[in-house]
């Protein structure tokens, strides 16, 4: 008796441990931050130069992504200035994350290669970073 409840018992943990849909590719997650950062561009109205400047700098960097194994760090180190310009303005709650991922592309821009699966899900990490703050503030502070 006790060894039939000790192997379900251990049966369902190894089951809870499982996957359970959650995970997704990179390009998924890509696909999903381009999304909302989109609709949230289009929530805020007016949005500013920068921001559209910084969008368009990481639309070239997974375009690059793409289209190769590996990109220029020049591209990454100078999205990492764009970054770092927008955090004066953006809220509070924001500034750390985009700190850490303003440090993160300069470090990447000082690699001497550079992985395009890199790219591609740190650009969905800022892009998911942008939307927070399209969605709330606007960089407008």
């Amino acid at each position: 008796m006790f060894k039939y409840a000790f192997s379900t018992t251990a049966c369902l943990l190894l089951l809870a441990c499982a996957p359970r849909g959650e995970s997704k590719t990179i390009e998924e997650l890509v696909q999903v931050a381009q999304g909302r950062v989109t609709a949230a561009g289009r929530s805020a109205g007016q949005v500013s130069p920068q921001v559209l400047d910084l969008r368009a700098a990481l639309d070239g960097a997974l375009n690059t992504s793409s289209n190769s194994e590996t990109v220029p760090p020049k591209v990454l180190a100078a999205i990492g200035e764009k970054i770092s310009d927008l955090i004066l303005h953006s809220a509070p709650t924001t500034r750390p994350a985009l700190t850490e991922l303003m440090r993160q592309y300069r470090a990447l821009g000082q690699a001497k290669t550079v992985g395009s699966d890199q790219v591609k899900l740190l650009v969905a990490r800022t892009m998911h970073t942008v939307a927070s703050e399209l969605e709330t503030t606007k960089f407008s502070l």
